[in-house]
């Protein structure tokens, strides 16, 4: 439902998202009512960072992982993420080669258009761990052009993947729904 207003470009777009709080509280209560540990994809360092911010300040654990943290603070999250409820970082560092079977929920803080982006992400919550049963992605489609596009390109990918979608059409919905959106 966020509408970023008048954008011209994809930069464009994502900055708007980065910082609209409103979204970012969304992003932050669809972890309340994940399934399992929760991955938090972003494009972008700085949402990342912006997520955390507001996750420290309602008191929420978390790992914040991405490329700009130091060695040693990137080395301890890495570590930590097998363990943790939450977890938000950039799809560039945690897209691919990471196994951590316990995510049970990927919640697309960025949109994605590339067909394999798409499925590494999907298939870093579609691990087998014991007592896992599910996995469930949150994929967020805003009121804007950009985001239309991008929508229907990963609609297309579901379909021919045969992964099953259900809409939520309006935020309050979203936060009383345990299915993906």
């Amino acid at each position: 439902g966020f509408d970023p207003g008048q954008v011209n470009s994809w930069h464009e777009y994502l900055d708007s998202l980065t910082c609209n709080a409103e979204r970012n509280i969304l992003i932050i209560s669809l972890t309340q009512q994940s399934y399992g540990a929760t991955l938090i994809l972003v494009d972008r360092t700085e949402h990342a960072e912006q997520l955390s911010d507001m996750m420290k300040r309602r008191e929420i654990d978390h790992i914040l992982a991405h490329g700009k943290l130091s060695k040693k603070d990137r080395s301890e999250a890495m570590g930590r993420i097998k363990t943790s409820k939450v977890t938000i970082g950039t799809s560039s560092l945690l897209g691919e080669g990471l196994d951590v079977a316990s995510w049970g929920t990927l919640i697309m803080g960025s949109p994605i258009s590339s067909e394999i982006k798409l499925l590494q992400n999907i298939g870093r919550i579609v691990r087998s761990a014991p007592g896992k049963e599910k996995a469930v992605v949150f994929d967020l489609k805003d009121r804007c052009a950009f985001s239309g596009a991008s929508f229907n390109k990963r609609f297309e990918i579901y379909r021919k993947n045969k992964i099953w979608v259900e809409f939520v059409r309006n935020k309050k919905a979203a936060m009383s729904s345990n299915k993906a959106a």
